[in-house]
């Protein structure tokens, strides 16, 4: 089954926005690891979504990290690092890490703005 670049973006956009609101299930449990995780494959979903509009396309880690420090930074997004927590398999919370609410919230926030920025540049693409 062909795919097109549309159903792609749809799909990524969908992926992320469950991601988001299952971090915010996980929030409201006091599930804080899980809240982190999941916020992070929003972030991971959305930022993929960068990639087909550059045109390149991939499930490579190594692009995707490129991709997101190249289109954050520059913007003075830098108060996480989404390079090197996109760099890390399992994500920023790992297998017995402590997760405090506060980081978890911070994350959250955090992908829920790279998701609204994504949103954005979806939109403005849109004829």
């Amino acid at each position: 089954m062909e795919t097109t670049p549309e159903h792609t973006r749809g799909f990524r956009l969908s992926k992320s926005r469950e991601k988001l609101e299952l971090a915010a299930i996980m929030l409201q449990k006091s599930h804080y690891g899980e809240a982190v995780r999941y916020s992070y494959l929003s972030m991971f979903y959305a930022v993929r979504m960068l990639l087909l509009e550059e045109g390149m396309d991939s499930d490579d880690p190594a692009k995707i990290i490129k991709l997101a420090e190249r289109y954050f930074e520059p913007s003075g997004w830098s108060a996480l690092d989404l390079g090197a927590l996109l760099a890390e398999p399992e994500g920023p919370a790992r297998e017995g890490m402590v997760i405090s609410r506060d980081k978890a919230e911070m994350f959250y926030g955090k992908a829920l703005e790279v998701l609204s920025r994504i949103e954005k540049t979806e939109t403005a693409a849109q004829p």
